[in-house]
């Protein structure tokens, strides 16, 4: 009886895998891929910019050359004297 439980569950379980693949695999949002538009801007910014028609959004990132960008090899040295 114990063998007969084991073997169904065994069966069950590639069963699973193997649907979850095809899902997976088959899926279209899993293969959209955005058209990612780029330039730089005259004072050397550079730009990356995705059209959406559905959803508006903005998402800025800017970095700075100052701050934990300079710390070098003592990492964190700027966010210890940021918080003294």
């Amino acid at each position: 009886m114990e063998v007969a439980m084991f073997v169904d569950a065994f069966m069950k379980f590639p069963r699973s895998i193997l649907l979850a693949l095809c899902l997976l695999v088959f899926n279209t949002a899993t293969w959209a891929v955005p058209e990612i538009q780029h330039w730089t801007t005259p004072r050397g910014g550079r730009v990356y910019f995705v059209p959406t028609e559905g959803l508006p959004l903005v998402d800025i990132r800017m970095v700075f050359d100052a701050g934990s960008a300079r710390d070098g090899e003592k990492f964190g040295l700027a966010n210890m004297t940021a918080g003294m």
